[in-house]
């Protein structure tokens, strides 16, 4: 869990598309949190959300959430709606995490090191650029990282071949294609500026 203040919210008691449409014309959003049995409506303001959500774990960041009259708790960004054309949040959904319970989320790819094939002169493509894991909430790393340093023209790289950290399980395809290398045109051999 980030180190970041508790998101705080207030309970929603008005329903439907008018109380909605209001809310967000005061600069507020709906939201429910889901888990312990129950769900519960509420009130966030959206740019406080986007600062718990603007660290290194970006939507699968875990965070405290304040409920106003009630006890904080421990949730993260299950589902969430944003406006077509500003893209500002318009609704989301919270989770409340139990960190003895595993989940599932999906995971940045990064790709590290320089390719081989691209020193030759072919063209680096990555053809997946998250994949879904199985973890307790603490161990759930920010990103996981493929070296393609000795990817060659022609050459993938696969999920079998990311490295997980202990008490991550990988539950992608693992024989899906994350990043490739292209053969140079023509079969002409590029040289590396020094």
């Amino acid at each position: 869990m980030e180190n970041a203040a508790p998101l705080k919210a207030a309970v929603r008691t008005d329903f439907g598309k008018g109380p909605s449409r209001r809310l967000r014309q005061s600069g507020q959003i709906p939201a429910v949190c889901y888990g312990d049995n129950e769900s519960v409506h509420l009130i966030v303001d959206p740019s406080e959300l986007v600062d718990r959500l603007k660290g290194n774990f970006g939507l699968n960041a875990i965070f405290k959430l304040e409920v106003e009259g009630g006890t904080d708790k421990v949730v993260r960004v299950v589902d969430f709606q944003r406006d077509p054309v500003r893209r500002e949040f318009t609704h989301v959904d919270f989770s409340v995490i139990d960190p003895e319970r595993e989940i599932e989320v999906k995971v940045p790819i990064v790709l590290t090191g320089k390719a081989a094939g691209v020193a030759a002169g072919g063209k680096l493509r990555q053809v997946r650029r998250d994949v879904k894991i199985r973890a307790k909430a603490p161990s759930i790393p920010a990103n996981l990282e493929l070296d393609v340093t000795t990817l060659g023209g022609g050459d993938v790289k696969r999920v079998k071949e990311i490295v997980v950290p202990d008490g991550v399980e990988l539950i992608f395809d693992q024989n899906f294609a994350v990043a490739s290398v292209s053969k140079p045109r023509g079969g002409a051999v590029v040289k590396e500026e020094e």
